[in-house]
């Protein structure tokens, strides 16, 4: 596998946000993107955070841009009713997160760095962040289930397609679907430290 350290450098915004002086440019915003439209609603326990559709959402990231803040990072909250044991809807190009991809690519260019969650949990109807076979986590169909989804966020327009599921192999793994899928720009962050998940 080829290695791609150019990912970094491809637009101004992911340069200001790696290589930049330390400045509201190297800060990463979170969201959290939710089904339905005019929804924003608080997020216990994160004072300043929403839940958001996609219509309020690019209004809040449009504050974001205007007060210096470059690079935010998308996570999809699926209702209940839409998840299954596999994820499904955590790679379904139709969804909100989706969309918020989309949108906020098309509304910003590549003045904004979009980052997005790539998890199982928020998808799946047993909450873990691997698929479930026989009361056990299944490492290596997880991982496969994970590219699907790291691609599909390619797809929509992420800049950094980023792995919180703590599989074995899903960064290599994420790394080949993606350069097999034609995205070579679209770069894998892994969170390094995960203590929960929701």
């Amino acid at each position: 596998m080829k290695a791609r350290p150019r990912i970094n450098r491809w637009t101004e915004a992911r340069r200001e946000l790696l290589f930049g002086d330390f400045s509201l440019k190297s800060l990463v915003q979170p969201h959290f993107v939710v089904q339905g439209s005019n929804v924003d609603n608080p997020v216990n326990g994160m004072e300043g955070i929403h839940h958001q559709s996609v219509d309020v959402l690019i209004e809040t990231v449009r504050k974001d841009v205007e007060h210096g803040l470059t690079a935010i990072m998308l996570f999809g909250v699926v209702e209940q009713s839409h998840k299954d044991e596999h994820a499904t809807k955590a790679s379904d190009s139709t969804s909100h997160l989706h969309e918020a991809i989309k949108q906020i690519r098309s509304e910003f260019g590549d003045t904004i760095v979009i980052m997005t969650d790539v998890c199982l949990c928020t998808a799946t109807n047993h909450g873990h962040c691997g698929l479930v076979e026989h009361g056990h986590i299944v490492n290596d169909a997880s991982v496969d289930r994970l590219c699907e989804i790291a691609v599909s966020h390619a797809q929509a327009g992420a800049d950094y397609v980023c792995a919180s599921d703590m599989m074995d192999g899903r960064v290599s793994a994420i790394r080949l679907a993606l350069e097999t899928a034609n995205h070579t720009s679209t770069g894998v962050l892994s969170y390094s430290v995960k203590y929960a998940s929701s």
